[in-house]
């Protein structure tokens, strides 16, 4: 199976020893990361259990890479997580329109 990931820039992004990293690179979601985002959030809770799944779709935020902890996403401005919401929305349709193999 091929995977496209996303990238995308944050405009504050998130903090790291001082440091704001605000390039994100983001993959399509796999079964297993909505079991983890439902453990965490429930499904009926859609904003945060779509933060929950976007957290396990980050593959690196500047030099932090996966696993991004949920904590670090619910620290996001919230012009960031819309950013983020876009960008996952954008990888998920690039994903339905992959050809399969």
């Amino acid at each position: 199976m091929s995977t496209q990931n996303v990238t995308g820039q944050f405009l504050h992004g998130i903090e790291i020893d001082g440091k704001a990293h605000t390039e994100f690179e983001i993959r399509p979601s796999t079964a297993g990361d909505l079991f983890d985002a439902e453990a965490l959030i429930p499904m009926k809770q859609e904003m945060g259990f779509q933060a929950a799944l976007a957290s396990r779709q980050l593959v690196r935020v500047g030099e932090l890479r996966a696993p991004i902890q949920f904590d670090r996403i619910r620290k996001l401005h919230p012009a960031d997580l819309r950013i983020l919401f876009d960008k996952q929305e954008e990888v998920e349709a690039l994903g339905k329109s992959a050809p399969s193999g």
